[in-house]
């Protein structure tokens, strides 16, 4: 399943084209898999998983692996986790009344509420990425949190 029910959201120039609906609307945590973490924008304390056995201080019951992404954020098929204390690259979903869906590495699934505006926003059909927030937002350190650390 690579599309959440709830986002029924397309862009003026999504419909322009013709799309009918969204073809996805899941990324993945840029820090599970081999992707192109090495190249991308990621937070220094933020360990590579390939494997299992590289699971290091999170349990893989405690590490995201898919998201729902917020409609005005999706842009590729990874979530880039915060790559500061105060940034967010990527933007999660808020579809499900100011939460967001995760599946976890051990096969479970959460519905995540977030406490901050800059995460539980409304869709407004302009692009967002590279999202300030206050200083020990919880929501950021709650991604950071779900994310495999050095």
């Amino acid at each position: 399943m690579y599309k959440c029910p709830a986002d029924n959201y397309l862009s003026t120039s999504q419909a322009a084209r013709g799309w009918t609906a969204r073809v996805r609307s899941y990324a993945m945590n840029c820090a599970l898999g081999e992707g192109n973490f090495q190249t991308g924008p990621v937070n220094p304390r933020v360990l590579q998983v390939v494997r299992s056995t590289n699971f290091n201080r999170l349990s893989p019951r405690q590490a995201f692996v898919f998201l729902d992404e917020h409609p005005d954020s999706l842009n590729d098929g990874l979530f880039w986790v915060p790559n500061s204390s105060r940034k967010l690259l990527d933007v999660p979903g808020a579809l499900h009344e100011g939460a967001a869906w995760f599946s976890f590495a051990d096969g479970h699934l959460e519905l995540h509420p977030w406490q901050s505006p800059q995460l539980a926003r409304p869709v407004i059909y302009n692009y967002i990425n590279n999202t300030s927030v206050p200083e020990g937002n919880p929501d950021l350190n709650w991604l950071l949190d779900h994310t495999p650390q050095k």
